[in-house]
């Protein structure tokens, strides 16, 4: 086992390599999870040292009021953090739907995500499957600013059309609709697919924020995002009305993130809620090849 003063070395010398810190990182916040192991390390072998010089002392009396509640402290606040985000978890889960989405192009979808996130992940297994055609998209950063509280009429918003790649790495092939295509094909939009930009999203956008007033989301957290969605749109309005979708698929994902043991600065967990809309958003996504789903859209979906 390495012992305190080999940590000490290693870490002093890491902090101190330029090299590194430029190789690495050279934001304010580069090591702020090594100076937390650090000064957690090192305050629990202080704690460790007192205990031991009061066990060899025998001072019983003292053990017990004060490594007591610093023990209780240590395991009772982050046992009561995972119990409390277990039960929030488990309500939030309640509210998720699995249902049967249509195919994916057996009418006209509106893909609703980030672009510089959409090389990857389901975003990315959703213009695999649409392929050179594309499909029509609402950039998510679009969504920034508008009032989204009553319904929005997509023929006033600028609609892209995203295809994949022609070759791996290369940018998404988008181009911005015209106004005239606009107006054409808002009104024939009947399908809302939601793609979550980040994997593990903490904090909530602007869709997430608006569908709080859903009434299938109400109770819905400040911690909660919407990870992935796929809901019909009213055919032939041509508006969006996040308040009002009925979801054949929604998965959500709880942004807390509980303390984890021993207590300690950064010392978190993940929720690690569960994706139980996967297998349906495959069936309705996903092509064919040799009779099973393509594998590469699968992945991107689980």
């Amino acid at each position: 086992m390495i012992n305190r003063k080999t940590l000490a070395a290693i870490a002093a010398i890491l902090l101190a390599a330029p090299g590194v810190a430029q190789a690495e990182c050279t934001g304010p916040n580069c090591y702020a999870g090594l100076e937390a192991m650090i000064g957690s390390v090192t305050v629990y072998a202080l704690l460790g040292i007192g205990l031991l010089v009061l066990l060899v002392m025998r001072k019983w009396r003292l053990i017990k009021w004060v490594y007591g509640p610093i023990l209780a402290l240590t395991i009772g606040l982050p046992l009561l953090s995972q119990t409390s985000q277990g039960w929030k978890v488990w309500r939030m889960e309640w509210r998720e739907v699995v249902g049967s989405p249509p195919p994916l192009f057996s009418g006209t979808p509106l893909l609703v995500a980030s672009k510089n996130r959409c090389y990857f992940g389901a975003c990315e297994a959703i213009l695999r499957a649409a392929g050179p055609k594309g499909i029509i998209v609402l950039p998510l950063e679009v969504l920034e600013g508008l009032d989204l509280s009553a319904p929005v009429n997509l023929a006033s918003l600028p609609l892209q059309n995203w295809a994949e790649p022609r070759q791996q790495g290369d940018n998404i092939d988008s181009r911005y609709l015209s106004t005239i295509r606009t107006a054409e094909i808002a009104p024939r939009i009947d399908y809302l697919i939601y793609v979550q930009p980040g994997s593990f999203a903490s904090t909530q956008g602007p869709v997430d924020l608006a569908l709080a007033g859903n009434p299938a989301q109400s109770g819905m957290g400040g911690a909660e995002v919407v990870r992935f969605a796929m809901a019909p749109l009213p055919p032939g309005t041509g508006m969006l009305s996040l308040q009002s979708l009925q979801f054949d698929l929604l998965d959500m994902w709880m942004g807390d993130e509980p303390l984890g043991l021993p207590l300690a600065p950064l010392n978190r967990l993940s929720a690690n809620n569960r994706n139980p809309t996967a297998d349906a958003a495959i069936r309705a996504i996903c092509p064919i090849a040799y009779d099973v789903p393509e594998y590469d859209c699968v992945d991107g979906l689980q």
